[in-house]
C-alpha cells in the first residue's frame, strides 16, 4: 500500500508544486524541506517503535507516548 501512495504521489504532486513557486531554487528548496519533515517523522516513528515493541503498531505505540506527554503538560 504505500508503494502505490509514494509511486501515484511522486508523479501528481511536482506539477503542483511547481506551478506554485516562482523558480526553480524554490522548487527544489521545497522539495528538500519537504523531505526533511518526512524523515524527521519517520524517525519519530522508530524511536516510538523501539521504546513500545508491542504487536499492533501506530495503535499501540502511540496512545501510551501521548498519555505521557498529557501528564507533562497537566503538572
Amino acid at each position: 500500500m504505500v508503494g502505490i501512495v509514494v509511486g501515484i504521489g511522486i508523479f501528481k504532486t511536482p506539477a503542483l508544486v511547481a506551478a506554485n513557486v516562482s523558480s526553480e531554487f524554490a522548487f527544489i528548496a521545497v522539495w528538500v524541506a519537504g523531505g526533511l519533515i518526512t524523515l524527521i517523522g519517520a524517525l519519530c516513528y522508530a524511536e516510538l517503535a523501539s521504546a513500545h515493541p508491542h504487536a499492533g503498531g501506530e495503535a499501540s505505540a502511540v496512545p501510551p507516548a501521548l498519555r505521557g506527554a498529557a501528564r507533562r503538560y497537566r503538572s
